[in-house]
């Protein structure tokens, strides 16, 4: 007997919830009991996560960074379902406080957009270095970015900052500023529309989804502020399969090279990918990857990585 048929709000969150994680992992055997944990056990990656994000927003649940990065399994989604659904009960339709939406001028383009689920996009300044330098010294996230792994000297690190680079920014949490990753774009070849993207991010916000939907909001102003047609990802086959599941749909293989990248004692393959326009303005709120690359012969070397997953 299902929720609807019992009455229980609770338990039909429980089964809206199965049916959509069933849905999405395209799997019928999927066993989305209360205590499965979302990427180890039912293996949602990082573009999945963010999918599962947008649905429970249309629900009308509004998902805070910090309480995204607490989600870790299928009851704590569960419950965030539940609570919300008894405060709006409690509150009316306006608790989650959304404002209605203004209505565009005719003939007027968007504005540009530097926020989302929390996340906000924020330019570079002095004060993010020791934090960047952080991220690319790290033992967790050092060998994913732009060094592979080498430990350069702040002013190394510094002047690599801006070699090759189009636009960057710091991706902080918006209500209190701390930056949690970054994101960039270089290597613009305008004639021909294209460019390279990158993006590092805290290990605490592996597998949230949250970097996805900073990454996703950078890629929406490259592609609304210059003429792109695609920008293109290069990245090792350990970080794509933290977002292999958006293959076809927020992104097109373009490459594969064997055996390409060096790391750990072994080689790995390296993937170039593309996102095209079309794959953006196909996407409703949130999903494309962010992830590691190997720039081209031109440019630095940024290999950032989908840290966020």
């Amino acid at each position: 007997m299902t929720g609807s048929e019992t009455g229980d709000p609770d338990q039909q969150h429980d089964a809206d919830l199965a049916t959509f994680l069933t849905a999405l992992l395209a799997d019928p055997s999927v066993q989305a009991t209360p205590d499965a944990r979302l990427h180890e056990d039912l293996g949602l990656d990082s573009l999945q996560k963010l999918e599962m994000l947008a649905w429970i927003a249309t629900r009308g649940v509004s998902v805070s960074a910090e309480q995204s990065a607490r989600l870790h399994t299928v009851a704590q989604v569960t419950e965030l379902l539940a609570t919300a659904s008894r405060h709006l009960d409690e509150s009316g339709p306006n608790a989650a406080g959304t404002l209605p939406r203004q209505p565009r001028a005719v003939n007027q383009p968007p504005p540009l957009t530097f926020i989302a689920n929390g996340l906000a996009l924020r330019p570079l300044e002095a004060e993010h270095v020791p934090f960047l330098y952080y991220l690319a010294t790290s033992e967790l996230t050092g060998f994913r970015w732009r060094f592979r792994g080498a430990v350069p000297s702040v002013e190394t690190f510094q002047t690599a900052l801006t070699q090759g680079v189009m636009t960057q920014f710091v991706v902080v949490l918006e209500d209190s500023g701390e930056p949690v990753g970054e994101v960039v774009a270089y290597n613009a070849d305008h004639p021909n529309g294209t460019a390279y993207v990158a993006a590092v991010f805290r290990p605490d916000l592996m597998h949230t989804g949250l970097p996805v939907s900073a990454f996703l909001l950078f890629l929406r102003y490259l592609f609304q502020v210059w003429n792109f047609r695609k920008v293109y990802l290069e990245m090792p086959s350990y970080n794509f399969e933290l977002i292999a599941s958006g293959t076809g749909r927020w992104f097109d293989i373009e490459g594969r090279l064997r055996d390409f990248t060096y790391y750990a004692g072994r080689f790995w393959d390296e993937y170039l990918l593309a996102i095209c326009r079309h794959h953006i303005d196909d996407l409703p709120t949130g999903s494309p990857p962010a992830a590691t690359h190997r720039p081209a012969a031109s440019g630095p070397d940024h290999n950032a990585t989908p840290v966020a997953r």
